[in-house]
């Protein structure tokens, strides 16, 4: 766990609350800069397979409320026998991503170091 000012950053579990933190954070992703209409049972379904079979990074305020998620999942080279986590998604609101953002990398670059794997995480939160 990563905490920093009024910015908590926790591994998520695959209880009902972590889901639906994450779910929550993912709709307001989809509402920010969908590019096709939301598939909701999809969505839940993506959700609760990174929460169980992946790992996901929640940032949460001082006052209890998610503020951002980042979930990983491993991924293979196309070219080698190498795995690698590249992330899902990557979302923060938009007043907290300056602090919470760097907090949630941070986070993902400490389990990729522990894991000894190469992350990729790519920035979508800008609309066309």
């Amino acid at each position: 766990m990563i905490t920093a000012g009024e910015i908590r950053v926790e591994r998520s579990g695959s209880d009902q609350a972590s889901f639906e933190a994450v779910f929550g954070l993912l709709l307001e992703l989809h509402r920010a800069v969908g590019i096709a209409p939301l598939n909701p049972d999809k969505t839940a379904k993506t959700c609760y397979h990174v929460l169980c079979e992946g790992m996901t990074f929640v940032a949460w305020s001082e006052h209890g409320e998610p503020v951002g998620t980042l979930g990983l999942v491993e991924a293979e080279l196309y070219y080698a026998d190498v795995t690698y986590l590249q992330d899902k998604w990557f979302y923060v609101k938009s007043e907290w991503r300056g602090r919470a953002g760097v907090k949630l990398l941070l986070a993902a670059r400490e389990e990729c170091e522990r894991l000894g794997k190469v992350g990729i995480i790519d920035d979508t939160n800008q609309c066309g």
